[in-house]
């Protein structure tokens, strides 16, 4: 608690929150079988067992990704995380099959100060979290012979245009986003890669979970084609 103490509320929210997304992007690849399970061990994360891989790249891609959005985070950037599960590996202008997301807020309340309490419920909800996360899997099509990437969404308005402009060609106007993307930080998904596989009408919605804590609210769910494979 005393690193937590040091940071303030703000800030230990998103280190919570970093670390649950991480946990879950583990958990579903392992759940959903885009990766062969023996990479994967056995952790705990908030009292609950969770799979977690052991292959080095694809854990510093996570992690490098995550990392690189926290600070977005802690400025109120960031609309949304997302989970996307792709039929080819070359998939910069394809659409996922399957997109995963993790609808984020974390607001400043005014008060820094960290009190026990509030931070047993955070992650006695990201708990839960992780658990429904792995029930509702087991109802869903796995991705044996899927790729996947973390895309990173901004909120409107204050992502200087982010999925519009080419990182390279920079108009003057300063952004977090367009900071990070001049340092060669992200790469903007196509316009095609923003939607899912899906017949028109055909669109699937399917709510995971929610979470509500002091300043930080998290909405989970999944998006697919009716007749995803």
């Amino acid at each position: 608690m005393d690193a937590v103490d040091q940071q303030g509320w703000s800030e230990a929210v998103v280190d919570i929150l970093v670390e649950f997304l991480e946990a879950a992007t583990h958990s579903l690849l392992h759940s959903r079988r885009a990766y062969p399970q023996d990479i994967f061990e056995r952790r705990r994360k908030y009292g609950v067992p969770v799979w977690m891989s052991r292959h080095p790249e694809l854990n510093a891609y996570i992690s490098e990704v995550l990392l690189r959005a926290k600070s977005l985070m802690e400025q109120g950037v960031v609309r949304r995380v997302l989970v996307c599960f792709f039929l080819e590996e070359e998939h910069v202008d394809q659409a996922p099959v399957e997109r995963v997301a993790f609808d984020v807020r974390v607001e400043d309340d005014g008060d820094d100060s960290v009190d026990s309490t509030s931070l047993q419920d955070v992650e006695d909800q990201l708990r839960s979290a992780l658990l429904q996360i792995q029930k509702s899997s087991a109802h869903l099509p796995t991705r044996q012979g899927c790729t996947f990437a973390l895309h990173v969404e901004a909120h409107e308005g204050k992502e200087g245009q982010v999925g519009r402009h080419d990182a390279t060609q920079d108009s003057g106007q300063s952004s977090p986003v367009r900071a990070a993307l001049r340092g060669g930080k992200w790469v903007l998904a196509g316009s095609v890669a923003q939607g899912v596989v899906a017949e028109p009408g055909r669109l699937k919605i399917v709510p995971i979970k929610s979470v509500r804590g002091r300043g930080l609210s998290v909405n989970l769910s999944t998006e697919m084609g009716d007749c995803s494979v």
